[in-house]
């Protein structure tokens, strides 16, 4: 054997093993949480953020693996599951319920709420409040010790658990729109906006606008300028859109009173680059 193979093969070797030591000492689990939720199976948290809708391009969406893609390799024990639901470990709350995984996402997709599962079945619901209580929590230290959150965010949060765990609970799965029942959506940041009020004053019908912007490629700024509309009353009617719902969202328990203030603050800026968003054509379309 020449030295350079020789050295390839002692190099794979150590990358292998340096692999499979990372892998074991971080129980497979903490680098793993999109694998862990597609093998659990389980539905997880309830109505999603307006982060999401409002401030999705902060910060790009992480790529999904392919399935069983990073499953661990043969011979190591299986992931254990993540947090679910409301921030339940998912196998110690199908335990608590007596439940399996597939009859509680019916019972979820009936539109009952972890609070109406729980009484219907005997348990006494302080039991589910104290499991999502604990987990909210350890998923507080675990952001603390990543560093993902300040010291002073961690005290404010900690706080709010006991609020936020007793919400989560009695909080009824959001159910999907009947048919028909969806609005078209204008673009980014405007899912919320109040469509009638927003074609009000561009004096515009649903069909024109949506002309306009998807097919003309043109901004909300650019539809109010050649209609003569104040740029600015478009503006505030997506401001007023994302400040209501951030409103709501607190006080259902969906946010942090931390993230509120500091989302409450970007939302001028939010509105405004809504407003002058250009609609790219979609792909293949001229």
């Amino acid at each position: 054997m020449n030295k350079s193979n020789f050295l390839e093969k002692k190099t794979s070797k150590l990358l292998i093993g340096s692999l499979s030591a990372a892998f074991l000492l971080g129980g497979g689990a903490a680098g793993f949480p999109v694998v862990q939720a597609e093998t659990a199976n389980f539905t997880v948290d309830a109505p999603t953020s307006v982060y999401t809708d409002t401030y999705s391009k902060l910060a790009p969406a992480p790529v999904l693996p392919q399935p069983g893609l990073l499953s661990p390799p043969a011979g190591l024990p299986p992931l254990p599951p993540g947090p679910g639901h409301a921030g339940q470990d998912r196998a110690v709350l199908l335990e608590t319920l007596g439940m399996s995984s597939g009859e509680l996402r019916e019972a979820q997709r009936a539109g009952q709420s972890l609070a109406e599962i729980a009484a219907s079945r005997g348990i006494d619901v302080q039991k589910i409040v104290d499991l999502t209580t604990h987990s909210l929590t350890a998923r507080l230290d675990r952001e603390l010790a990543d560093g993902h959150i300040t010291q002073d965010q961690y005290n404010s949060r900690l706080n709010e658990v006991a609020e936020r765990a007793a919400s989560n609970v009695k909080r009824t799965p959001p159910q999907p729109p009947a048919p028909g029942e969806l609005e078209p959506d204008f673009g980014p940041d405007l899912k919320h906006v109040d469509k009638d009020a927003l074609l009000s004053t561009l004096g515009l019908s649903s069909d024109e606008l949506r002309n306009s912007l998807q097919n003309g490629g043109q901004s909300l700024a650019d539809v109010a300028a050649a209609k003569g509309v104040d740029v600015q009353k478009v503006t505030d009617l997506v401001a007023q859109a994302l400040s209501g719902r951030l409103d709501q969202e607190l006080s259902e328990k969906l946010i942090w009173k931390d993230e509120y203030q500091t989302r409450k603050q970007e939302v001028a800026i939010r509105a405004a680059d809504a407003v002058q968003h250009k609609h790219l054509h979609p792909p293949g379309r001229p």
